[in-house]
């Protein structure tokens, strides 16, 4: 099994968005986000597995609190190729391109959260209903 990163740009935006219902079932933040991907403040790249796409990231500058930093708005890995490490190397990935970051994760999600803290991101605050379905969100940094 071989296993490449690849940065994706404008022209990629079909694949990113047919990647994301592939990872969620359905589009999510990148619906918002494709026409954007090949300006110079938006990154992305897609992972994937002998030759085929398996996963994507996305992310691009975004305010918190004061503090601009890339925001990762979105990080998905195919059903069939999660928990082989695609997503840590998309997230180490962006994280040599830019050596901090944000994100959103559903407190509900165990995995990705120990994913992040294993990548020395750290809980910034807890963030009420923030998912549509009601759910809180944490939100983490890497500083």
């Amino acid at each position: 099994m071989q296993i490449g990163i690849r940065r994706a740009d404008w022209l990629q935006r079909m694949v990113l968005c047919r990647l994301e219902v592939r990872c969620f079932g359905f589009e999510r933040v990148l619906a918002g986000q494709w026409q954007r991907i090949g300006m110079t403040d938006v990154l992305a790249w897609t992972a994937h597995v002998d030759d085929e796409a398996a996963g994507l990231l996305i992310a691009y500058p975004h305010t918190i609190d004061g503090v601009v930093r890339p925001y990762i708005a979105v990080l998905g890995v195919v059903p069939q190729h999660r928990r082989c490490g695609l997503a840590r190397q998309l997230l180490q990935t962006a994280l040599d391109f830019h050596s901090t970051a944000w994100l959103h994760v559903r407190v509900s999600n165990a995995v990705a959260i120990a994913l992040y803290e294993s990548l020395h991101f750290t809980l910034v605050q807890r963030v009420a209903n923030y998912y549509r379905d009601g759910e809180d969100a944490l939100l983490m940094a890497k500083i």
